[in-house]
């Protein structure tokens, strides 16, 4: 028996809450494992099981030695990963970096540390992503034919970037007129946006949801309902979401512009500027950590445009008017992060998690 974890699975037991399963992001990994007639179930870590696939590396109760770790980000937290059955790596330079802290030798990288991608991304290469697109444009009612969608953004730091995020949405609101007219998408992350204990939206966030439910070119994205922030790719012309986060990197992938919210004041990523510095009417083009947010030293950098809140409107126009300006750095940069975005992700994945099975149980 395999037993697929959710990310907040903690919050499943806590409260009671069946979320939506496309919120995890190895969903795609156990779709294909259940098309292959695996022993396979969904659940929690109580449910007695040889091996164990989970996409958040913490509250393992001892049972990490079983246990294969799919990120959730494209990122890999701190932790003993030693100790783990397997690690599914989503690209090379995680594994490097793991290599070069823990060690390891041919025969584990190939059994037990395999570099095999990141599985929603399989979302934009198959049928099923064609028909959910389909869906997606039903529901939303677009009636325009460019789409910004912002969030994704996980904070965890007192709400500090929850409300950088409402500002540049409410500037970006504000100025909607001046500009050439978009739909507006909002999808925050469940923890950030959802009040769980009164099953409704957090109280920094409902006047924005109030606005938006009222204006025909918007959609406040139900976060207990509304799938993953992935899916709306397939609907989205420009993402706008904070530094490092792993939503910017899922959205390049699928060759769709990106802008960072530079929040210097409050982080202090942003180390390297490129052709422009951040000022008065500006547009802000530069490189801010890529894994800086993941807790790591950074090596490398994530391209493409970055904007603080109040100017954001200029930068969005600025990425409309030249959508592939990055995409030879952005190539580059995803070489690194992510292996082989070909569709067959969640294959390779199930592949090596059917091998390690046997070693494992």
């Amino acid at each position: 028996m395999i037993v697929f974890v959710p990310a907040i699975f903690n919050l499943y037991e806590k409260y009671g809450i069946k979320l939506n399963q496309y919120d995890d992001v190895a969903m795609p990994v156990y779709r294909e494992l259940v098309k292959r007639g695996a022993d396979v179930k969904w659940g929690t870590l109580d449910d007695e099981s040889d091996v164990y696939v989970c996409t958040n590396p913490y509250k393992f109760k001892g049972k990490k030695h079983k246990t294969i770790y799919c990120p959730d980000g494209l990122g890999l937290q701190e932790g003993a990963y030693k100790i783990y059955g397997g690690i599914l790596f989503p690209g090379p330079y995680w594994r490097q970096t793991f290599e070069e802290k823990h060690g390891m030798n041919d025969t584990e990288k190939d059994a037990r540390f395999p570099s095999i991608g990141w599985p929603p991304l399989d979302l934009w290469f198959n049928s099923e992503g064609k028909e959910r697109k389909s869906r997606l444009r039903e529901e939303l009612k677009l009636p325009y034919e460019k789409t910004v969608i912002f969030g994704g953004l996980y904070d965890g730091r007192g709400g500090f970037v929850s409300e950088y995020m409402k500002r540049a949405l409410t500037k970006f609101l504000d100025d909607w007129g001046n500009h050439d007219p978009v739909n507006v998408i909002y999808k925050g992350h469940v923890i950030t946006t959802m009040d769980f204990h009164n099953n409704k939206v957090v109280k920094r966030w409902a006047p924005i949801k109030e606005r938006m439910d009222k204006l025909p070119y918007c959609n406040f994205i139900d976060p207990m309902t509304g799938g993953n922030i992935f899916d709306y790719a397939l609907v989205s012309d420009l993402i706008v979401s904070g530094e490092g986060c792993t939503a910017l990197t899922a959205y390049m992938a699928a060759g769709i512009p990106t802008i960072q919210l530079g929040m210097r004041w409050y982080t202090g990523l942003i180390s390297k500027i490129g052709e422009s510095y951040i000022g008065a009417n500006e547009q802000v083009i530069g490189f801010s950590h890529a894994v800086s947010t993941f807790r790591t030293n950074p090596q490398i950098f994530m391209p493409g445009l970055v904007s603080e809140a109040d100017n954001l409107p200029e930068v969005v126009d600025h990425a409309f008017t030249c959508p592939d300006k990055y995409r030879a750095e952005e190539k580059l940069f995803l070489e690194k992060i992510i292996y082989k975005a070909d569709g067959q992700i969640s294959s390779r994945a199930a592949d090596a998690i059917l091998k390690m099975e046997d070693k494992l149980a």
